[in-house]
């Protein structure tokens, strides 16, 4: 599917629709990945992880750290997005490392709801181990989406 024929898929209609459902699909791509222990999170785990194996990850989702950030978050956000983007791996970004925490701390964890202490504001989702995976084949059509449309940031749903 080309950059054209997306455009000619999305009509006035469905932009709307597509904007809303940006963030369910990034939360189902998240969940997925959390579910088969694929998620890196923390800026410096994530930097660490990427130095050592950038080939065996999906997607890199930085989330906003909100108003009162101290400027060292800003600058390294910046060099993972740029490393990020040097090894082809795709950036996304969300609006609140609050709902992604909350959202990755109230999922089930063998029968029980754990809460889990962190840095969010930065997450890597390895790749699959399986060939063919729907998150991935999900997250590639969210990408292409993502571009298209030039969102810059992706409203997380709670």
């Amino acid at each position: 599917m080309t950059l054209t024929d997306l455009k000619q898929d999305m009509n006035s209609n469905n932009i709307d629709k597509t904007a809303v459902e940006a963030g369910k699909i990034l939360k189902d791509v998240v969940s997925e990945a959390d579910k088969d222990s694929r998620v890196v999170n923390g800026t410096h785990s994530c930097a660490v992880h990427l130095q050592h194996c950038p080939d065996n990850i999906m997607a890199c989702i930085l989330a906003d750290y909100g108003p009162l950030h101290d400027v060292t978050i800003n600058i390294e956000h910046t060099l993972l997005e740029a490393y990020c983007m040097e090894n082809g791996i795709r950036v996304l970004k969300v609006d609140s490392s609050e709902k992604i925490k909350k959202f990755l701390g109230t999922l089930p964890k063998n029968g029980k709801y754990t809460e889990r202490s962190g840095d969010y504001t930065c997450l890597l989702i390895k790749n699959p181990k399986a060939l063919y995976d729907k998150a991935e084949d999900t997250l590639l059509k969210f990408d292409k989406l993502y571009k298209v449309w030039g969102w810059h940031v992706i409203e997380f749903p709670v």
